[in-house]
């Protein structure tokens, strides 16, 4: 069986790669595991290396992380939980309140690190005048967040890349050098004509469907 991509053949030539589908049972499953080998090599192209302190210990090579890029999204959405946090409201070192307007609790979210080590999603209900940030109380963590831990707001507009750890040293002085390929789960779906395009860039439209 022979899966092509026109567009990417126009881009980069004809490049054949052979794969052997061990339990294939039928030619519909080897055309989606050509087309998904297809999708990663035109999706995951970008490669991120960073120190980081004992937070990088969280991410094992293998695991997905996200990162959130302020030199790509244009605006600062990420930072350290400061103290006074409750599992109703964070408060956060940065003031949001002209940063972050029009709330919407369906698309805006803050992902916390809670004492477990664990990470809660939790959708943004409005933010006060005095900068924290009020939880959706459906949403609301298990408990309050960790003081200095980190946390990661996403709207509709911008999100954080997700990336999968390749690599993890330690770099002999209390930091640890963390390494990742892009990541974009859409290309586990079934369907991979409908692949999601996550926006990264403030600028650019909400959220591209590419279809082929």
């Amino acid at each position: 069986m022979v899966v092509e991509d026109y567009d990417l053949i126009t881009k980069y030539g004809y490049q054949v790669k052979d794969i052997v589908a061990f339990g294939c049972t039928s030619k519909y499953q080897a055309q989606r595991l050509g087309t998904w080998m297809l999708k990663v090599e035109e999706l995951n192209q970008d490669v991120i290396v960073f120190s980081t302190g004992l937070d990088g210990l969280a991410v094992l090579p293998g695991q997905v992380f996200a990162v959130a890029d302020e030199m790509r999204s244009s605006t600062r959405l990420s930072g350290r939980v400061g103290s006074g946090s409750t599992t109703s409201h964070v408060v956060v070192d940065q003031d949001y309140t002209t940063v972050l307007t029009n709330i919407d609790s369906s698309t805006d979210f803050i992902s916390l690190t809670l004492a477990d080590g664990t990470v809660a999603k939790c959708r943004i209900n409005a933010i006060t005048s005095d900068g924290r940030i009020n939880l959706l109380g459906s949403t609301a963590p298990s408990s309050a967040p960790l003081q200095d831990s980190v946390y990661v707001i996403e709207r509709s507009t911008v999100q954080a890349q997700k990336f999968r750890c390749i690599d993890l040293k330690d770099n002999g002085n209390g930091t640890y050098a963390i390494s990742g390929i892009e990541f974009n789960d859409s290309i586990l779906m079934k369907n991979l004509l409908n692949l999601l395009i996550y926006n990264i860039l403030l600028y650019l439209p909400t959220l591209l469907s590419h279809v082929k």
